[in-house]
């Protein structure tokens, strides 16, 4: 008994038949699967035949084939569009830039220190009226051009990793944003405080250098922060020590809001995509990606002043 298997094999592609890539992206292959009804699974027998170029714009073909033991053959394509990205260089996000918190029956006498009610006001209005609280990647990549965001968007940052910020020194910060599902993202003096302190989906933890925050160390500079009269090599051991432990390369806050050019150029060597100071005004994409600007948030905020920083 001879049997002639005329049947050809069934291939499956996953995702669209149709994608629009931006030039310069990666091509994620969505995948595909192939099977036979002599053969079986035939998926590792796929040819894919493409010419993508993600740097060139254009209209690409892929091109898909399997073929059976009997020699039946099965063709599929989908099709990949390249084109130039435009990018909206006139919206504006709020940073703001926290430092320490303190709840009922405590008390914090620093201007920087902010009561658990007013930063859970705060996040409520994010939440209520609709506000995208950004990852740190996220708005790396904003800032970069390679996602857009939503008009509500804001960054939140917190400096240093002091009073009310992690586990071990009054754990008022983690807890709201995990009740309003609001992430920011934790700017730590890795040499302070254990990073373990510090743990929750909601929270990022970059650099605040591993032991520069120290004011008034040299004179000559601003705030005579200590980052800006250490030597070169000095500054660049301190950075990847904190790099080291925070294992994140996305952004550095300068201790103090204090920057000089030498400083920008030992932040940029140890690799960090972007670094934070202080303004007073919104971060656009044609912000200084090594001076980017934040609202600092004072005790005496109003949530009005608040709501003006943001919309």
């Amino acid at each position: 008994v001879i049997v002639v298997d005329k049947v050809a094999p069934e291939l499956t592609l996953n995702g669209e038949e149709m994608y629009t890539i931006y030039i310069g992206s990666v091509w994620e292959e969505p995948g595909y699967s192939a099977t036979d009804n002599y053969d079986g699974d035939i998926t590792d027998k796929v040819v894919i035949d493409s010419s993508l170029d993600v740097n060139t714009e254009g209209l690409y073909p892929i091109t898909y084939t399997v073929t059976d033991e009997s020699g039946n053959v099965t063709t599929k394509k989908r099709e990949i569009e390249v084109k130039k990205k435009v990018m909206i260089t006139s919206q504006g996000i709020a940073v703001l830039n926290y430092h320490f918190f303190y709840g009922d029956g405590e008390s914090c006498n620093e201007s920087i220190c902010l009561s658990t009610s007013q930063f859970e006001e705060q996040l409520k209005y994010l939440k209520d009226n609709g506000y995208k609280t950004l990852t740190m990647n996220e708005f790396v990549r904003w800032m970069y051009g390679q996602i857009e965001l939503p008009e509500k968007s804001v960054l939140l940052t917190v400096d240093d990793g002091a009073l009310g910020t992690g586990a071990h020194n009054g754990n008022k910060l983690i807890p709201l944003l995990e009740k309003y599902e609001a992430h920011a993202t934790l700017f730590l003096i890795t040499g302070w405080w254990d990073i373990n302190n510090y743990k929750s989906d909601y929270l990022d933890v970059e650099s605040h250098t591993h032991d520069m925050h120290n004011e008034g160390f040299c004179s000559g500079v601003s705030r005579g922060a200590r980052m800006l009269c250490s030597t070169h090599d000095e500054a660049l051991a301190d950075l990847k020590q904190s790099i080291a432990i925070t294992n994140s390369t996305d952004a550095f806050c300068y201790p103090f809001y204090a920057y000089n050019d030498s400083a920008i150029s030992i932040v940029k060597e140890a690799g960090f995509k972007m670094a934070f100071a202080g303004g007073g005004y919104k971060a656009t994409r044609n912000s200084n990606k090594y001076a980017i600007p934040r609202y600092p948030i004072q005790s005496n905020i109003s949530l009005n002043t608040f709501i003006n920083y943001i919309s």
